[in-house]
C-alpha cells in the first residue's frame, strides 16, 4: 500500500485535518504538524479562521486583521533523510512560498524525480521577492519541464507571462517521465 504524507503547520487547521482523516478512515495517510521551507526553524505564519486555506508565511491577502503564529518548518531533504522509501508525487500549494519548499528539496528531487504539481502565482510570489519563473528555472536545472492546463490541453510552459491564466502546473522529469509526457502531447 502506498503511503501518503500531508503537512499542515497551523495547529488550528492541523486539528481539522486530523478530524477529516479519522472521519474518512484514511489509515494510509499520515499527517504532520509542520511545514516545509528551505530552512529548519520556526517561522511566522499569517492565518485567518475565516479563510485558513490562504495561510502563508506572508500576509498574501493583505488583511488588516490577521492572526500570526510561530510554526515549525523543515526541509523535504531533511524529512526524507532517514526514510527508506522514495517519493512518487509532490503536491505543493503554500501560498507563495513554493520556491523555498523546492530549494529545500533539491537532493530529494534529484534522487527520486517525483512528479510535481504546484501552484505558482505572480501576485503571491512577489510577496516573497521572487518570480514563478525562478521555480521553473530551478526545476529545469534538475531535469524537469513545466506543463500547464491551457485550452483543455496540457502544454509545456517555459515562462509565466501575464497572459497566462492557469495557476496550477505539473513538472515532469524529462527522462523518468518521458512516457507520460509522450501521452499528453
Amino acid at each position: 500500500m502506498k503511503k501518503i504524507y500531508v503537512f499542515e503547520p497551523i495547529p488550528y487547521t492541523y486539528n481539522y485535518l486530523k478530524k477529516h482523516l479519522q472521519i474518512n478512515n484514511t489509515r494510509h495517510v499520515t499527517a504532520f504538524n509542520f511545514g516545509f521551507s528551505d530552512t529548519t526553524e520556526e517561522k511566522t505564519f499569517y492565518w485567518s479562521k475565516n479563510e485558513n486555506g490562504s495561510s502563508s508565511m506572508a500576509n498574501v491577502q493583505n488583511r488588516r486583521v490577521i492572526n500570526k503564529i510561530r510554526c515549525k518548518v523543515t526541509t523535504i531533504d531533511k524529512f526524507m533523510k532517514n526514510r527508506h522509501h522514495g517519493i512518487d508525487f509532490i503536491k505543493c500549494d503554500v501560498e507563495g512560498a513554493e520556491l523555498f519548499v523546492f530549494r529545500g528539496a533539491v537532493k530529494t528531487l534529484e534522487r527520486f524525480k517525483p512528479i510535481i504539481f504546484t501552484e505558482m502565482l505572480r501576485k503571491w510570489s512577489n510577496k516573497f521577492g521572487y518570480r514563478p519563473d525562478d521555480i521553473i528555472n530551478l526545476l529545469v536545472g534538475l531535469g524537469y519541464d513545466c506543463y500547464g492546463y491551457i485550452n483543455n490541453r496540457i502544454k509545456r510552459i517555459s515562462s509565466i507571462t501575464p497572459e497566462l491564466k492557469t495557476t496550477n502546473f505539473f513538472f515532469f522529469h524529462r527522462i523518468k517521465h518521458k512516457k507520460i509526457v509522450r501521452k499528453i502531447k
